[in-house]
């Protein structure tokens, strides 16, 4: 359970909250609700950080929250923004923008410094581009050239290249960018054979410009026990196969 602040707690305090924490704490305001509580419940409960904190560890998958708590959701409990909140969440977008170093703004950035979830501006705003565009400012793209793999599959980098066709020379079938249940999230590669999600970090040492939320990423392959690696060379990916025993040595 998340420690109980009153109405004095401080957003400081909320630094080393976890997801873990975050669903132990829904499911007790659950109890006493006598129902699955909505993001306003949540915020407005002195135990839980401000919504803006609870979005930087769960990326707005509320349903998520809510599904791992053990408890049914709608719709009416993921969010609860209209046309009123527009205006707001286009002078965010701009706020986002001042703050960033970059010529544009992406999504990850957004991510990690704005107020609303990526996937609610997209939702009330249009795409990314229309959500930009309407706010007055130039759309990011992502990270890496983007390139065709061996079986015609659109690759970020030319590093999920590489592990594509080493993948590929090892008679493996992989997905790629697979969605990550509900959340916002999405895996590089997954190979379903051996069940192994595989993330290809091709950012220099303390470059990546999304770290928060990456680590929190991370945070639901293991919450989950779901198996992964992350790697950049076709030669870390080998040394984590042998590790599971799945090449010969």
């Amino acid at each position: 359970m998340g420690k109980f602040y009153g109405n004095q707690h401080t957003e400081s305090e909320y630094d080393e909250y976890t997801y873990e924490e975050l669903v132990d704490d829904v499911a007790q305001l659950a109890e006493e609700l006598g129902e699955a509580p909505t993001t306003r419940d949540a915020e407005a409960d002195d135990r839980l950080p401000c919504l803006s904190r609870m979005y930087d560890i769960i990326e707005e998958d509320w349903a998520t929250v809510l599904a791992d708590a053990g408890l049914e959701s709608n719709e009416l409990q993921v969010g609860e923004y209209d046309s009123n909140n527009h205006d707001e969440m286009l002078a965010d977008l701009r706020r986002v923008n001042k703050k960033t170093a970059g010529e544009n703004l992406t999504m990850r950035e957004y991510d990690d410094y704005g107020e609303f979830a990526t996937s609610t501006v997209k939702k009330h705003l249009g795409s990314w581009a229309e959500a930009c565009e309407a706010a007055g400012i130039d759309c990011g793209q992502r990270h890496g050239e983007q390139c065709l793999g061996p079986n015609g599959n659109n690759l970020d980098s030319r590093h999920e290249l590489a592990i594509a066709r080493y993948l590929d020379d090892l008679g493996y079938d992989y997905e790629t960018h697979v969605r990550l249940g509900v959340t916002l999230w999405t895996c590089d590669f997954h190979v379903p054979s051996i069940d192994l999600w595989i993330e290809v970090d091709g950012y220099v040492e303390d470059g990546r410009p999304n770290e928060r939320s990456f680590t929190q990423k991370l945070g639901y392959y293991a919450f989950r026990s779901m198996d992964y690696a992350v790697v950049t060379t076709p030669a870390e990916l080998e040394a984590e196969l042998r590790e599971r025993d799945v090449l010969s040595a």
